[in-house]
This record gives C-alpha cells, structure tokens and sequence, in this order.
C-alpha cells in the first residue's frame, strides 16, 4: 500500500560507497516524477543528473552545499522556469511534487534518497551545471544505496496540527514561556528534537567544536578513573559522554534519560564512532527522579541539564542520593546573572519573545548563587567553581576573543560556570 511506502521511508544521508545506482533505476525515479500534478498541468520541469566527481566536489567547495553531497553516489537537481506563476509559488509547489514522488518510488527502488534544499548558493550553481537564467533550480535529490536505515522520527498528533473552518484564535504562541511547559510537553519534544536534524554523518562524528565543551570535558577526566562508575544526566544526543569514552576506557557507564529514543539515537551514534565494545546501560526516569540505587556512583555529570528542569532542587538531591560518599559532581550551568542572562531576561519578560528552545527542549538561565547554596544544603562541599565568558557571545565573536575562563570573582557574572562538587 502506498500508505506504507509513506510511512516507512526515510531520508538517508549515508550511502554505501562505491555502489553505483543502475540506469534504470534513476530512469523510473525520474519518470515518476514526470506523472506529479503540476500548475495548469504545464509539466515544466527539467532535471540534471550528476554523477561526476569533479562537479559534486565543486557543489560542496564552491557552491557551498551541505558536505554529505560530496559522498552521494547520484544528485539530481530539479529546476523549473523562474516565472510560472511565482506570485502563488506554483513553480515550486509543481517541482515539490515532482520531488516527493521520485523519493516514493526510489524507496521501492530499494534506493535511499534524501531532499535538499540546502544544495548550494544558487548563483554558483548555475554556472557550475551550466543552467540558464530563466531557471530556478528548487532542490535537489541525492540518490544511493542506503548504508543503514535510520529509526524513524516521532510525528506530531494529528489533533495537534489539525484545525476545521479557521485557526483557532487562542492557540498559544508555538514556544510558550519556560513557566508553560510541563514534564510530559518537555519529554515529547526531547523524544522529537533528537532526530529533528535527520542527522548526517558528520553529526555523528563531530561532537563539539565549542571551547566551553572541551573545558567541561577536562575538568570530568580530571575526576573519572578507569575503574569509576559514571552517570551521565540527560544526556540527549550524547556530546559529553561519547567524548568520555573517546579519551577513557570506562567498564560501568550509565544514563538517566526521560525517553528511549533518545537511547536509541545515542547506541547508533556510539556504534558509528567506532565504540561498539562500550556497553552504556540505561534506566528511563523523570526529570526529578533518577531509578538508580543508592550511593552507587563515583563520578555523575550534569552539563547544563538543570537549565531545562523545573526544580532543579530535586534532581540535586536525586544526584546526591545516587553518589557514593565522596564522590563527585561535575555540573555545568548557564548563568541569570550574566550578559545572557539579561539578554534571555529582556527577550522573555520585556518583548515577549519566544523560550529560549534547543532540540533538548526549553531553556532558562539560573541563579548561580542559590545553585551553590543548594549544593551545600544538600551534602556537598563545593571544590571548584570556574565562570565561562563574561563578555556577550557576539561580542566575543566580532572581537575574535575565544571563551575566557575565570576562577576569580569575575566567575559569578560568567554566562555559563562549571562547578565540581563532592558529596560529603
């Protein structure tokens, strides 16, 4: 049935290499195309093919295309003439017609396919596939031989998107202010956001290229053995944890996460870094109970996970209650009282502007001050507490500083800090 065509297809980003698709196969994808309804039945689209390795590194060096292009086996590009009844946008809606059918039929091809958009500045692109001006080339479809099936994303309900005779006037803004959202809102859109991206090969293989990251990172490895027994705390897609294990051969490694999909994602991304031999056990809990026994840890981490949590004060003492005697916490946080805590302040509460939304979910900054009294009431002693970049980001960025580090006083108006905690 069509309808399981439908639901079963994915976008696939990672081919098998080497693998050439066959003529024929590229000659019924592209023909089924032909047979999309278009605008006045005008049936003006047109397709390049391109195979040729020279061209596809020029898509992604010159034109600037997404870099997975590059390793497809096939593209094919989708023009349609620039002015069939632009103002409607009927030349984009005939081409996106065209476009869905031939991902249809390649899935039944036995072929993996993904739609692009990003397929290049379109300027660079007509000189370098030599299409004229009064074409407008729409997207792009790279075709191969899948390398693996991705699980498949979450879809929103239907009552969710679904409204009779008008859009309902008191249906609130798309992302509602942190205070709106609960648990189950929050634990939906984890399980959605962490395939969001469809994520490519490169997302797999590059964790983080922030300096804050690799900060956090030497400061855990400063405090895990080879014998410690690790919790990571939501750890979503997996940045921190995967680059543990990268640099540390660890024997017990466990996560505390609010979704199995997420679990999911995260042993296909382990696989794909070569990690296989690692086992990371899972235990799905809540945002304010963590089901592990008792004073069973040496090391948890805790990376700007609390941002996201309504009663931060919970899970502290969950973490607590988990950790062995001296055993310590790693946690990192983003600041309120910082340039980006005033920023996220006047953006929410003066403007009215959307939460401040990752595919993790919702975030607001913290009062660094009451954290730390928190840790103290709870049973830890604080050991070390460093401030992560005082200046604005943007400012950081048009001044070409990298991210400062501050041990100093200057740490309590730092965006983010970092703080090492030992249960006493």
């Amino acid at each position: 049935m069509i309808t399981d065509t439908i639901k079963s297809r994915r976008s696939i980003r990672t081919f098998q290499e080497k693998v050439e698709v066959e003529t024929e196969k590229v000659l019924r994808v592209i023909d089924a195309a032909q047979w999309a309804p278009s605008a006045c039945n005008k049936q003006l689209w047109e397709f390049i093919v391109v195979t040729d390795k020279r061209i596809k590194e020029r898509i992604v060096t010159e034109a600037k295309a997404v870099s997975f292009l590059q390793n497809a086996p096939l593209l094919i590009f989708v023009l349609y003439p620039k002015d069939i009844n632009k103002e409607y946008f009927a030349n984009i809606q005939s081409a996106a017609a065209a476009i869905q059918n031939m991902l249809l039929v390649a899935y039944e091809e036995g072929l993996g396919s993904v739609w692009i958009a990003a397929c290049g500045e379109r300027r660079i692109l007509h000189k370098i596939l030599n299409v004229p001006e009064s074409f407008l080339i729409v997207s792009a479809v790279a075709l191969g031989y899948p390398k693996k099936q991705p699980v498949p994303p979450q879809r929103r309900s239907l009552n969710e998107i679904i409204h009779f005779n008008s859009y309902p006037k008191k249906k609130e803004k798309r992302f509602p202010s942190f205070h709106l959202w609960n648990p189950e809102a929050i634990l939906d859109y984890r399980s959605k956001g962490i395939r969001a991206t469809s994520p490519s090969e490169e997302f797999f293989e590059n964790l983080s290229a922030e300096a804050e990251f690799y900060k956090e990172i030497e400061i855990s490895l400063k405090y895990i053995q080879v014998n410690s027994v690790l919790l990571d705390i939501l750890s979503f897609s997996g940045n921190h944890i995967l680059e543990i294990l990268k640099r540390k051969a660890l024997s017990e490694v466990y996560i505390h996460d609010v979704s199995e999909d997420i679990y999911y994602f995260l042993e296909e991304r382990k696989d794909y870094l070569g990690l296989q031999k690692v086992k990371i056990n899972f235990q799905l809990g809540t945002l304010s109970e963590i089901l592990y026994t008792d004073n069973y840890f040496d090391v948890v981490t805790c990376f700007k996970k609390l941002n996201l949590i309504h009663y931060p004060q919970k899970m502290l003492h969950e973490i607590h209650r988990v950790l062995k005697n001296n055993g310590r916490l790693i946690l990192s946080l983003w600041n309120f009282f910082s340039s980006s805590g005033i920023n996220y302040l006047v953006k929410n509460t003066l403007l009215e502007k959307d939460s401040y939304i990752t595919n993790e979910g919702p975030l607001r900054p913290l009062n660094l001050f009451s954290i730390t009294q928190e840790l103290e009431r709870t049973g830890f002693k604080i050991e070390e507490q460093i401030g992560v970049t005082i200046l604005p980001k943007r400012i950081n960025q048009f001044l070409k500083l990298k991210n400062s580090f501050s041990r100093t006083w200057l740490r309590n108006l730092s965006s983010s800090a970092i703080i090492v905690a030992r249960k006493e």
